[in-house]
């Protein structure tokens, strides 16, 4: 029996953890119908593919109304809509391996197990997270490989292909369509932000989104405070409606979410690099320099029987 191989390994972090559900059956694959018994030599060609997602529940706001004078400015506000955040590693890779087996084939598919936490990064909690559901936050990571031995053949190459990926990306206030790379945003990067949903996207009348930075009062209603960063969208994911609640989540969500991510980072349409951002005025490239791409992986190949 092939290892297992390695599998991004989740970080622990210190939140109240919800059971898990997606377990890992036991690494024994199936065995083609043209496997034969006794050693035998390669070489053979090793496929494997994996993928780690760390996920939180961010909320998208609007003001209903607000009102200023002289002394003193009051908005209203409420929350439409939760979207998911995700950071997402995956790779894909095939191996020229010389090693000895029973069989000439191996082929395991690839299992995940979901890690839900109860409370946001700030310590809230919105009811009791139920075994199989997301959670406000957590982390859904491959317990089980996909993985399949066969000889190797002239065509065959060894291939080394990971990445690291984002359904959004930071922004500063007033930032156009066009995207920049580098390590933060006015010092907020993508993975800072994961932490922290304080700011959203930005607002400058009642009954549009709105950013929840420093505010200013001006006389076409309200602008944000130039050169704050926040959060912006390039792929919502999971979206539910209003504010947040524990029931709202169901167990499928977990699985629809993940195979969406796995298309995503297979075709390189959907996540951004680590520290893609946009800027003001639109001076950054085109956003497709930014986007991130797994071209051998395969959401096809999960299994969440």
């Amino acid at each position: 029996m092939p290892p297992a191989g390695a599998s991004p390994v989740p970080a622990p972090i210190a939140r109240p953890a919800v059971p898990t559900y997606y377990a890992a059956s036991s690494p024994s694959g199936a065995i083609p119908a043209s496997g034969q018994s006794g050693a035998l030599s390669g070489p053979w060609a090793t496929e494997e593919q994996g993928m780690t997602i760390f996920y939180n529940r961010a909320p998208e706001a609007e003001m209903i109304s607000y009102g200023a004078s002289l002394s003193s400015f009051q908005t209203v506000h409420q929350i439409i809509a939760t979207h998911m955040a995700v950071q997402v590693h995956a790779y894909y890779r095939v191996r020229k391996d010389w090693n000895l087996y029973h069989t000439s084939g191996w082929t395991q598919p690839q299992k995940f197990e979901v890690q839900s936490f109860s409370a946001d990064p700030s310590g809230n909690t919105y009811g009791t997270v139920s075994a199989g559901t997301f959670g406000p936050a957590g982390i859904v990571f491959t317990a089980q490989p996909w993985y399949w031995r066969r000889y190797w053949n002239s065509a065959d190459v060894e291939i080394d292909q990971a990445a690291i990926g984002f359904n959004f990306y930071a922004t500063d206030s007033g930032a156009a369509n066009d995207f920049e790379l580098n390590g933060a945003a006015n010092g907020g990067s993508q993975i800072a932000m994961m932490q922290s949903f304080g700011k959203y996207n930005h607002s400058h009348n009642p009954g549009t989104w709105m950013e929840g930075c420093h505010l200013n009062w001006f006389s076409d209603g309200v602008i944000v405070h130039g050169g704050d960063t926040y959060l912006n969208w390039k792929s919502p994911l999971n979206t539910k409606l209003g504010g947040y609640r524990a029931d709202q989540d169901v167990p499928t969500d977990v699985p629809t979410m993940v195979n969406n991510v796995g298309y995503y980072i297979s075709t390189g349409l959907h996540l951004l690099k680590e520290g893609a951002i946009g800027m003001t005025g639109g001076t950054g490239p085109a956003m497709n320099d930014n986007l991130v791409q797994v071209e051998g992986y395969e959401n096809s190949r999960h299994d969440w029987t």
